[in-house]
């Protein structure tokens, strides 16, 4: 069995990065993988010792099949930076682990998330396999079983390169959802509400944020994921030092699954849990208000 490379990007986040590591090496199949690193380019000065200490610390490296390391000689930036070593991992396999240098795992993570990978590999409705879950409570399931749902996060996460590879990340790739308040509903309905007014926001700065693109692309192709109802991931990067995450308590204190190994039992997403999943990501009323108004001038606007 060929086992899917771990893609990893870094910068700075020394000990973030070292837990990491030390968490996948672990894991029983990690003898099997190949992991690929790309260290981003400092851009600041005071960045320059840690990131020198990431690289000390990969040409050290040991307990993988095989240890890609990218020193990038200009900073990329976190989204151009995956770009290149997600490339690197499809030249060399049809599936990848992509994660962030934030992210603590389970010692079953890489199981479940080749068996996964290989599960659902042909089938269509399944976009992708994911490590992480969030804190809300799944009715009728146990804490070892696994659920598909209509929701994508990139806190661990398995993807099939003839599946990833259709979409398609351009600015104006869904803003019909955002021409018609039957199609907000739909797809608040469906993926919650966060989703179209991050869409909204990343339009309005003339960025991309891929989570976002990837989530209405598995709407508009009526797609899920595949997820652990107890998570195989610990997310420690909602502790101020993150790009894209503040300070999150209740994020930093979530534990992973108690026992060593998630059943082969699955469930299909159900009208209670895309509820939990929706209030979950429900925006505070001022920003709900304050999306509805922008979207109402912008009605008014383009008529």
């Amino acid at each position: 069995m060929n086992y899917a490379p771990i893609v990893i990007g870094t910068y700075n986040r020394v000990e973030h990065f070292k837990k990491c590591i030390e968490s996948l090496k672990e894991n029983e199949l990690a003898k099997f993988s190949t992991i690929i690193i790309g260290i981003d380019f400092p851009i600041r000065d005071k960045d320059i010792e840690d990131n020198h200490k990431i690289k000390e610390y990969c040409r050290n490296l040991t307990g993988f099949k095989s240890i890609i390391v990218k020193e990038w000689s200009e900073n990329l930036g976190p989204r151009k930076n995956f770009h290149k070593l997600r490339e690197i991992a499809f030249k060399l396999s049809d599936v990848v682990i992509l994660t962030e240098d934030d992210n603590i795992f389970h010692p079953d993570f890489l199981s479940y998330m080749n068996f996964n990978l290989n599960k659902y590999q042909n089938d269509h409705s399944v976009f992708s396999v994911c490590g992480y879950n969030y804190p809300i409570d799944y009715k009728n399931t146990k804490s070892d079983d696994n659920i598909l749902l209509k929701a994508y996060s990139a806190w661990g996460v398995g993807v099939w390169k003839h599946k990833f590879c259709k979409v398609e990340f351009r600015q104006d790739q869904y803003s019909c959802y955002l021409k018609s308040p039957l199609k907000i509903l739909k797809v608040s309905r469906a993926l919650g509400d966060h989703v179209l007014y991050h869409y909204f926001q990343a339009v309005k700065k003339k960025l991309i944020y891929g989570d976002t693109w990837i989530s209405l692309y598995m709407y508009q192709n009526n797609q899920f994921s595949v997820f652990p109802v107890k998570t195989l991931v610990e997310n420690i990067g909602n502790d101020g030092t993150g790009v894209n995450c503040s300070i999150n308590d209740n994020l930093n204190s979530q534990k992973m699954l108690a026992n060593n190994k998630t059943n082969n039992i699955y469930h299909n997403e159900s009208i209670y849990h895309r509820k939990q999943i929706n209030t979950y990501f429900r925006l505070p009323v001022k920003t709900k208000l304050k999306f509805a108004i922008l979207l109402l001038s912008r009605f008014f606007y383009e008529s």
